[in-house]
């Protein structure tokens, strides 16, 4: 995936991570603990801006598809990280309609507490992916320079670049 894809995705989330949080705590301190909480910015705004930033995370999701869940998914490294987050995101596109179309209050309350609960530990999956994705590449280029490592290493290199000096008498 482009560094430039891979950005704006992480921009899109931290985007409705903010936005989602910043519109949760004043409500759900005045729901819940009963405090009046002052709101930090219009709730109405807050949505708009939400949901805008979910659309841009959906139409980046489905760039990335292509180009990196459809080739990706056949490989084992990191699979369980990456399954886990197209599984949340995939809650969190269900409760957001529910939230949006549902007529039941009950049902919109359910799925605004499940909606805020899976948003705020979308950040740890996504971390838990990420660095997954990490340990695989340095996992790949390791092996791939053992791959590309010459039968016989001059020990200068072995002194200046710390390789191993070839075995004798396989």
């Amino acid at each position: 995936m482009s560094k430039g894809l891979r950005r704006s995705l992480y921009a899109c989330v931290a985007a409705l991570v903010v936005t989602g949080v910043w519109y949760a705590i004043p409500r759900y301190a005045d729901l819940y603990f009963g405090r009046d909480w002052p709101a930090l910015a219009p709730p109405g705004l807050l949505m708009k801006t939400h949901g805008a930033f979910a659309i841009a995370f959906l139409l980046a999701l489905g760039a990335i598809w292509q180009v990196h869940v459809r080739l990706r998914i056949r490989r084992a490294d990191n699979r369980v990280p990456g399954l886990t987050l197209l599984a949340a995101v995939a809650f969190l596109v269900a409760t957001g309609y529910l939230l949006y179309y549902a007529g039941s209050r009950e049902l919109r309350e359910w799925s605004s507490l499940a909606h805020t609960a899976c948003g705020v530990a979308l950040v740890g999956i996504v971390v838990w992916h990420a660095r997954g994705a990490g340990k695989t590449a340095a996992r790949r280029a390791r092996r791939n320079a053992r791959a590309r490592r010459p039968a016989a290493v001059p020990d200068r290199l072995v002194a200046e670049e710390g390789l191993e000096p070839p075995t004798q008498g396989l």
